[in-house]
């Protein structure tokens, strides 16, 4: 259906790439996306954070039109899925495990910096109520930009900060900018960025 449709599928084959598990609908598919990632086929790779489709999780589905999604022949019992962990693994920002919520969420395409300069690869973005962690993603490096698409959970249409992990500095910063977001929406673009600034604590910023 035209808009947002929640979607699972047990079908496997040697290329599950979002654009080849969903050819038959590409003219019409706006986003894919799951807990942490997304797939947006006007974006540039090196942003797209899914890269494979997994069979047995969950996805969300967005299309600009009703359509027909062939899918192939049914195969397996969708051995060796998981689930999606909202997070990088082993980082020192202790922030905690990211609420999730039964809804479609919000992604912001954000370019990350502090005080005007691109973090190191590795590096992570927090999106927070209040104190609650929405989502967080490590940041990608891009012909000397740090960019980042991160999807957060939302209850309903929530004002939202974030906090960036450096690992160069090894040190958390705040960043002065919030957002208020809606479910489903999509926040930047290939051709403007969110700019995420980020302020080390103590110098005025906005935790």
């Amino acid at each position: 259906k035209t808009g947002w449709n929640l979607i699972s599928f047990y079908v496997e084959s040697e290329d599950m790439t979002p654009s080849t598990v969903m050819d038959s609908i590409k003219g019409n598919l706006l986003q894919i996306k799951n807990l942490k990632s997304s797939y947006d086929p006007a974006l540039p790779a090196f942003i797209n954070t899914l890269k494979v489709i997994t069979p047995g999780l969950g996805y969300w589905l967005k299309v600009s039109e009703k359509g027909v999604w062939n899918v192939g022949d049914m195969s397996g019992d969708g051995a060796n899925r998981g689930i999606v962990k909202m997070g990088p693994d082993d980082k020192t920002h202790n922030w905690g495990q990211v609420v999730v919520y039964p809804n479609v969420g919000a992604t912001v395409l954000a370019e990350v910096v502090i005080s005007g300069e691109a973090v190191m690869e590795g590096s992570v973005v927090g999106a927070f109520v209040e104190d609650e962690v929405r989502g967080q993603h490590e940041v990608v490096l891009s012909d000397g930009r740090s960019c980042v698409a991160i999807n957060v959970n939302l209850a309903e249409a929530e004002k939202v900060s974030f906090r960036i992990w450096d690992t160069g500095s090894d040190k958390e910063y705040g960043v002065t900018k919030t957002m208020t977001l809606e479910m489903g929406e999509m926040y930047g673009s290939a051709e403007e960025f969110v700019n995420l600034n980020g302020v080390a604590s103590g110098s005025g910023s906005t935790l």
